[in-house]
């Protein structure tokens, strides 16, 4: 009987996918935090579906294996520290076999803009508030409005994975005035909400992206972008040596830390307040800052052993796209993390749902996705 519903479902797996994942997407890109009764709802009714979804995919032994093992885990850390963003990410990426990436993240973009645009024209319209954040920029404090978002960081982080993931499915179909178009959106962004960060991040895209563009030869754009392979292990071992290293007053460290708005300063406090641990523990401040980098976030409160195995998953991930030359993936992902130096959100998979891609290394559908993603 159940093997009977197993096989009457199974054509229906991408749409219970879509059932879970876009909803919660939805819920990013208007704004509502998973802290609010209705994301509570949204998620419950979603995970009913990624339930299915788990029901009826075939996974062989070692999938299983690895499942099982990072799942508890993950779920030993949560009942320790209460984290539960990479718990939800692991969870999206187990769940998206037999799934076409590439499809899910076109309808994301798409959510994504209708999302943001939903909750934008109800703040201007005074249906719903939006908060006026004070916030210093190279010694000059802004008024600025987040738009109903919780900050404008998080507003123009949403926008920057818009264009990010257009990138990422549609650059073969993308016209050098397609890239004008969205960069001139970007540049309008940033005068709303004031994200340097964000800014910087698109800006080091556009240029991997001329790179890219100008280096004809294969064989030197395999030798040429391979270091890039290393990128999310640097990041990692800069963003705790810059932290340990910052109450040195080593010049370029401050320099750097001023570039990143205390960035490293705050994290520096961060290791100083909590010190390390193999599984994570609850952050304790002792005073009010928050951690935006993701690396040090995860290595604080998921513990050295799953900071080691995230770093090697993501590395892994860079490398396989570089080894079948998707070099598009490849800057995507490497953009991202250094993306998560200066933000936490790059390790949500609702904030950064090209996470998914991780999905296609795991289950070794890369050809199939290769193909999908053909104009």
């Amino acid at each position: 009987m159940i093997k009977a519903l197993r096989k009457k479902l199974k054509p229906y797996g991408e749409i219970f996918y879509m059932l879970y994942f876009l909803p919660l997407a939805g819920c990013v890109a208007m704004g509502i935090s998973s802290a609010q009764t209705s994301y509570r709802l949204v998620f419950a009714g979603a995970l009913l579906f990624l339930l299915l979804k788990f029901f009826i995919t075939d996974y062989n032994k070692k999938e299983l294996f690895f499942i099982i093992t990072t799942m508890a885990l993950l779920g030993y850390v949560f009942s320790r520290t209460r984290e539960k963003a990479l718990l939800l990410t692991a969870l999206s990426i187990f769940g998206c076999k037999d799934v076409s990436v590439n499809k899910v993240i076109k309808y994301t973009v798409f959510v994504y803009i209708i999302g943001m645009g939903l909750t934008i024209s109800l703040v201007l319209l005074g249906k719903v508030p939006g908060e006026i954040h004070q916030l210093s920029k190279n010694g000059i404090t802004y008024s600025i409005n987040d738009y109903g978002f919780s900050h404008p960081n998080s507003a123009y982080s949403h926008i920057l994975m818009i264009s990010i993931m257009g990138v990422a499915v549609w650059h073969e179909r993308m016209r050098w005035y397609h890239y004008v178009v969205m960069s001139v959106a970007m540049l309008l962004a940033y005068k709303v909400f004031l994200s340097r960060t964000g800014l910087l991040i698109y800006l080091l895209l556009c240029v991997m992206l001329v790179l890219c563009s100008i280096i004809k030869q294969e064989k030197v754009k395999k030798v040429f972008f391979f270091p890039l392979n290393l990128v999310p292990l640097g990041i990692a071992v800069f963003s705790y040596f810059f932290s340990i290293m910052y109450s040195g007053h080593i010049w370029y460290i401050d320099k750097l830390n001023d570039l990143v708005t205390n960035r490293i300063l705050f994290s520096s406090k961060a290791l100083n307040d909590n010190g390390l641990s193999w599984f994570g523990h609850v952050v304790v401040k002792s005073w009010n800052y928050y951690i935006d980098n993701a690396y040090i976030n995860v290595l604080l409160s998921y513990g050295i052993f799953v900071m080691i195995l995230w770093i090697l998953s993501y590395t892994f991930m860079c490398y396989k796209y570089w080894e079948v030359e998707n070099y598009i993936l490849l800057l995507v992902m490497v953009v991202l993390a250094i993306y998560a130096f200066m933000e936490y959100s790059p390790i949500n998979v609702t904030w950064n749902p090209l996470l998914l891609f991780m999905s296609v290394i795991l289950f070794g559908n890369m050809k199939k996705e290769n193909s999908t993603s053909a104009p």
